[in-house]
Parts: C-alpha cells; sequence; structure tokens
C-alpha cells in the first residue's frame, strides 16, 4: 500500500513542505490558517521516477524525450502524464514508465517549461 502524501509551498519562505514531516492533519492546518500555499498543493503519487525521487502530482517528467504533467484523472481514477505539447504521435504516459522517467520540474518553480515554444 502506497504512503499518502502531500506537498505544497510554504507562503513565507518559499520551500516545499511535505505532509510526512507533521503528520496529515497538521499539515492541512497550514493550509487553512493560509501558510501554506493551496494552490501548489500535491499529493504523492506512490511511485519513485528513475532516480529514486517521490514523484508529486504537477511534477514534470522527462520521458524518451518528451515532457509530461503529472495529473490524476478523476473519472478513471489514475495518474498520468500529460504530454507537454499537442502532438498526435505523443500519448499519454502511463503509471508503467513513470519509474523510467526523470523529474524535471513541477508546473509551480518551472513556469518556463509550460511555454510550449521552449521545449
Amino acid at each position: 500500500m502506497r504512503k499518502i502524501k502531500f506537498r505544497a509551498k510554504d507562503r513565507e519562505t518559499g520551500e516545499w513542505v511535505y505532509s510526512g514531516k507533521f503528520g496529515l492533519a497538521e499539515f492541512f492546518y497550514g493550509i487553512e490558517d493560509g501558510q501554506l500555499d493551496g494552490e501548489t498543493l500535491g499529493e504523492y503519487i506512490g511511485l519513485p521516477d528513475k532516480n529514486g525521487k517521490e514523484i508529486y502530482e504537477g511534477d514534470w517528467l522527462k520521458w524518451s524525450d518528451n515532457f509530461f504533467k503529472i495529473i490524476y484523472d478523476t473519472f478513471n481514477g489514475c495518474w498520468y502524464g500529460e504530454p507537454h505539447i499537442d502532438n498526435p504521435f505523443i500519448g499519454i504516459l502511463t503509471a508503467r514508465s513513470f519509474p523510467k522517467s526523470e523529474i524535471i520540474g513541477n508546473i509551480y518553480q518551472d513556469s518556463h517549461l509550460l511555454d510550449k515554444s521552449e521545449v
């Protein structure tokens, strides 16, 4: 069974705060009282990348020279990687490929990756 963990940015320091450091109740209280930025809230997906780094919702992964944003599909109840660019030859990245990919950033700190013309 995977660990249920979350992360969010501290509004004061800009550093990531992880729920494992405090516990879920204290972590979500930090969001409620405004210390943590709820807009940056991301859940741990339960899998590491190829370097052993924990993958969180909102991370950018690189796999086979393509870039994917990790999102949760509530309809199908699964995590997947959404392709960075609109290309009919690039499908979604499934969880099976996550451990073969590499985290290159996230949508909150690496907004330049959102500019499709740069990649």
